[in-house]
């Protein structure tokens, strides 16, 4: 399972960030679909393009859940993320990182989220 969009990439981030604590919010849900769908990396796509992408997304992650608990494995979030990274520019994995922070705020920020917003940080932009 490869992401090959740059939309694709952005919605696999935020479906990461809203599952993360394991409780989607009214905020996050505005945020993805009143913030994210308006992104530049979304503009060419309508809303039905949009729901498909981000359900496409779903799907994606949802295949590294375990099913007794639907957490992400650790390795499932280094391969997504690995696959992020290749399909996105040095600036867009910037912006991709800023998106993933933003999203999380929308609502009050869990410490899983704040471990995955880190994780991100630290694979999509390494220092040098």
């Amino acid at each position: 399972m490869e992401t090959q969009t740059e939309a694709e990439a952005f919605a696999c981030v935020a479906v990461m960030m809203a599952a993360a604590d394991g409780i989607g919010t009214l905020e996050e849900g505005h945020y993805i679909f009143d913030t994210l769908a308006n992104l530049p990396v979304f503009e060419n796509l309508d809303a039905a393009g949009f729901r498909t992408v981000l359900s496409d997304a779903n799907r994606r992650v949802s295949a590294f859940a375990h099913l007794d608990g639907g957490a992400i494995t650790e390795e499932g979030i280094a391969s997504l993320l690995g696959q992020i990274r290749e399909a996105l520019s040095p600036d867009l994995r910037t912006q991709v990182v800023q998106m993933a922070f933003d999203l999380a705020r929308s609502d009050d920020v869990s410490r899983e989220e704040e471990e995955l917003m880190e994780r991100i940080r630290l694979e999509l932009q390494p220092r040098a």
